[in-house]
């Protein structure tokens, strides 16, 4: 089951990324949205956090939301919308890619000319009412240097903390300003 879900990540991370959810495409702007969850195992210390976060939505049988990793200074935690997502609510499976910058690289070490990181990242595996778990596997594309991927086992839990600030939305359009506004200032740059 482990090598399926990781060979399914490893496609994933090549795969082409759309703009939105294919299912988004057919919302109604004013169609009510709840709330799936905010499933984490995000680390923190007085200055830097360590981890993952997937803020998860639904309208009608479309689930979408905002991937969210860091592993350094806390604050402006870099953001990406969730894209290309599938699930099945029978087994649970749900994968997803999502683009994000977790900084600048150098991709010739010489000309010493940096650029925003185009990280990709990979989720596959299974949601529960309390968990999300399955193996993440992040890509730096512009970075010739870096290390062979290593897909990484994560279990994502349920906070209800979390969840409970992604509430405020109703509709999917308040959602789709708010992840506009999210993404201009903590999204990918590229």
């Amino acid at each position: 089951m482990l090598r399926k879900a990781l060979l399914s990540v490893a496609l994933f991370s090549v795969a082409a990324f759309a703009n939105a959810s294919e299912c988004t495409l057919n919302l109604n702007a004013q169609a009510p949205i709840t709330v799936v969850g905010s499933f984490s195992n995000m680390r923190y210390t007085e200055e830097h956090a360590y981890g993952y976060i997937v803020n998860l939505w639904r309208s009608e049988d479309c689930l979408f939301g905002l991937f969210l990793s860091s592993y350094g200074i806390s604050g402006d935690t870099p953001t990406g919308l969730i894209e290309n997502l599938k699930y099945d609510e029978k087994t649970g499976a749900i994968s997803f890619n999502a683009r994000l910058t977790m900084g600048k690289v150098a991709p010739d070490p010489v000309k010493e000319v940096y650029e925003p990181a185009t990280d990709t990242y990979g989720f596959t595996g299974v949601m529960k009412k309390k968990s999300l778990r399955g193996a993440v596997l992040h890509e730096l594309r512009n970075f010739p240097a870096a290390k062979p991927l290593t897909p990484e086992n994560v279990v994502l839990k349920l906070s209800q903390e979390e969840s409970s600030g992604l509430q405020y939305l109703e509709t999917y359009s308040q959602w789709e300003f708010e992840a506009k506004e999210i993404l201009k200032r903590r999204g990918h740059k590229w």
